[in-house]
């Protein structure tokens, strides 16, 4: 009988009711069930959900590190036509 539990684990049971069994037994065990599985259901939609919204952070921040590389650019030009300007300014 132990093998036969065992077994019935292995490829894939998640419970298990001995005879003689109880209707009220029976139907606390099928809640039980029930709630588990929305609970996962839950849980992976959550997880999907929030896969997503670490995609969306992820491309996020990619984007704003192109947008501080440009801004980077942007101030070596801004300086380095500012010190040009101000060499010829002071030679004259």
């Amino acid at each position: 009988e132990v093998f036969d539990k065992v077994k019935a684990f292995e490829v894939g049971g998640i419970d298990y009711i001995t005879k003689p069994f109880q209707e009220q037994e029976v139907l606390a065990r099928i809640k039980s069930q029930l709630t588990i599985k929305k609970q996962k259901q839950l849980l992976e939609a959550e997880g999907k959900l929030l896969k997503i919204e670490q995609d969306n952070l992820k491309a996020e921040i990619r984007q704003r590190k192109e947008a501080e590389a440009i801004l980077y650019q942007s101030r070596a030009l801004i300086s380095s036509i500012l010190n040009s300007a101000l060499e010829k300014i002071v030679r004259k």
